[in-house]
């Protein structure tokens, strides 16, 4: 009778343990169907996230320069300076900048340089302006000094003249 016991013992004991590897492993199937589930019924939001994402693209890429890029410069810039009293005298040719993004981006970095002169404040001004004026738009190098007396007149004393680096990211002309 003990050997009976025993052996419906482990018999049960087996079989249980199969019984709960089996409802561990219905367990984790419905895991998986319900993280499925959860996906699915999710596509239309991912899709409408995906069209935001390159709608939101499309408007940050209208906002770079593209096309003749010394004619975007000086537009840009002339547009940007008439709203201040500034005054450029000096377009430098666009330079190519090399870049540390990643190798499947394909957008490349031009770098402006102009000089001019200009009242402090309006600088200040419009190197504001320039900053916020895009996100792809940084300064990488500025240099301020007072006009030589005998060049500026008694009326522009106080104007002081700048050199100022900016570079920016560009289109790719594929997408032109």
């Amino acid at each position: 009778m003990a050997v009976a016991a025993f052996i419906q013992f482990q018999l049960i004991g087996f079989l249980q343990a199969m019984i709960q590897d089996q409802t561990n492993k219905i367990a984790l199937a419905q895991n998986r169907v319900n993280f499925t589930k959860a996906g699915i019924s999710k596509v239309e939001q991912f899709r409408a996230e995906l069209e935001n994402g390159r709608r939101e693209l499309l408007g940050f890429e209208a906002k770079m320069a593209d096309g003749d890029l010394f004619r975007w410069a000086i537009n840009f810039l002339g547009d940007l300076g008439s709203r201040h009293d500034i005054n450029i005298t000096e377009f430098g040719p666009p330079q190519d900048v090399e870049l540390n993004i990643p190798p499947r981006v394909s957008y490349k970095a031009e770098s402006y340089s102009i000089s001019g002169t200009a009242y402090y404040s309006d600088f200040g001004a419009f190197v504001a302006d320039l900053e916020n004026s895009s996100p792809f738009i940084r300064l990488r190098s500025l240099t301020l000094q007072s006009v030589a007396p005998g060049l500026a007149s008694a009326a522009n004393s106080e104007r002081l003249s700048f050199r100022l680096e900016f570079m920016t990211l560009v289109k790719p002309s594929s997408q032109l």
